[in-house]
């Protein structure tokens, strides 16, 4: 396998971009779940299943090892519902 590197500032930006990605799934998992189904064309890939993905890579490019944890992540996800909602 080949390996690569990624300059800490980009691996930053990508694990904010994934952190936003993956908080706006939590917020909006019953409009975005048929819109992917409807996408891929099957049920056999969710957005459960996407939103594990990108916490995965969240993990490995460095980000919060505590987002991989449904506590944590459902932690996060109330605090970000509550300000979508004001």
């Amino acid at each position: 396998m080949t390996r690569s590197s990624l300059d800490p500032v980009d691996a930053a930006e990508l694990v904010g971009m994934l952190e936003l990605i993956s908080g706006w799934i939590a917020v909006h998992h019953q409009t975005l779940d048929p819109a992917l189904a409807a996408y891929i064309g099957s049920d056999a890939y969710n957005l459960d299943d996407l939103r594990n993905d990108i916490e995965r890579f969240i993990f490995l490019l460095g980000g919060d090892a505590l987002s991989v944890s449904p506590t944590r992540r459902s932690q996060r996800d109330r605090s970000r519902a509550s300000r979508c909602e004001r």
